[in-house]
């Protein structure tokens, strides 16, 4: 059970709980959380969150923990004609991991471009934008950063794995 104004994970959005209806719709109780980046949606969610979509945010320990990780998680490796595929299919995971893999090959296949003087491609970079904000805006929360510290922190851990 999660409380009033505790910041939570729906899918893969930061969210508060604004409000906990009682009985609210079959005779269920639901969370009304209110999105980080759109404070005007508000979301109803039953509490007895049987699809799983709503998790708590990191504590700070597992985000230092999961940091420390970064290393390890290895790129895609994939037919560059696949690759969006797979992208999709990491970010719909709601998986920590799985969101630094994206951010990682990215990252390495950005690099690559650079060198050859040419820009990251537009695929690319769409979907290291949608990894960033879901992963950056949870461990902003988690570790008291801002998303530009969480960016910098995490891209540093990334360039170690690359030199």
């Amino acid at each position: 059970m999660f409380e009033l104004g505790e910041k939570v994970i729906y899918k893969k959005d930061l969210c508060t709980i604004k409000e906990i209806k009682k009985n609210h719709y079959h005779g269920k109780d639901y969370y009304v959380l209110e999105s980080f980046k759109d404070p005007s949606l508000k979301i109803d969610i039953p509490t007895d969150n049987l699809g799983g979509y709503l998790r708590k945010v990191m504590t700070k320990e597992e985000a230092e923990s999961f940091i420390s990780q970064i290393p390890g998680i290895d790129p895609i490796e994939v037919d560059e004609r696949n690759l969006g595929y797979e992208y999709q299919s990491l970010l719909n995971t709601n998986n920590s991991g799985d969101l630094i893999r994206i951010i990682k090959t990215t990252y390495l296949k950005s690099r690559e471009r650079e060198k050859k003087n040419k820009k990251p491609s537009d695929r690319d970079q769409e979907y290291l934008e949608k990894a960033q904000n879901y992963l950056y805006n949870e461990l902003s929360v988690s570790l008291n950063l801002s998303y530009e510290e969480c960016k910098d922190y995490v891209l540093s851990r990334i360039e170690q794995t690359v030199e």
